[in-house]
């Protein structure tokens, strides 16, 4: 399965150090977008768990293997299967045990309706104006981090 397919797939991935053999569970809303997070962050020396960000930069990159457990047809499924996975391994847990509905899930979901309301407003395209949001947000992040 290529990457692309892999985006909006809901369920639950590991992370393996295949020296070590320790693995590190996640749960995501889309595992394309956890994929490259997960990787952008280890690549800058910057991802939040600091067990596996501590293995990443002492082991060759080539040693971690990116592998789905579960896929899941609905996000509401998505806590239920993430605690059964962690319960059912030796692992670490990558995501916080906090409701997932209400973590960050890089999707915006919004009716019908309401894009056309924002249409009627004349102020851009739909996309331009949830693009602007995203970097208004992410903006907002890099000014806390400082």
């Amino acid at each position: 399965m290529s990457e692309k397919s892999h985006k909006g797939m809901i369920g639950v991935y590991q992370i393996r150090n295949t020296v070590t053999g320790d693995i590190y569970i996640g749960a995501s809303l889309s595992f394309g977008n956890r994929f490259k997070q997960d990787f952008s962050l280890l690549v800058q020396g910057k991802h939040p768990h600091t067990e596996l960000q501590s293995h990443w930069s002492q082991y060759d990159p080539t040693v971690f293997e990116f592998s789905i457990l579960e896929s899941l047809s609905h996000k509401s499924m998505l806590q239920s299967a993430y605690t059964k996975w962690l319960a059912k391994t030796d692992a670490y847990a990558l995501t916080p045990m906090v409701p997932l509905p209400y973590s960050l899930s890089g999707h915006v979901s919004i009716s019908r309706d309401l894009k056309n309301e924002i249409r009627m407003l004349d102020l851009g395209t739909f996309d331009a104006s949830v693009r602007e949001l995203i970097d208004s947000y992410a903006s907002s992040l890099n000014t806390q981090d400082e």
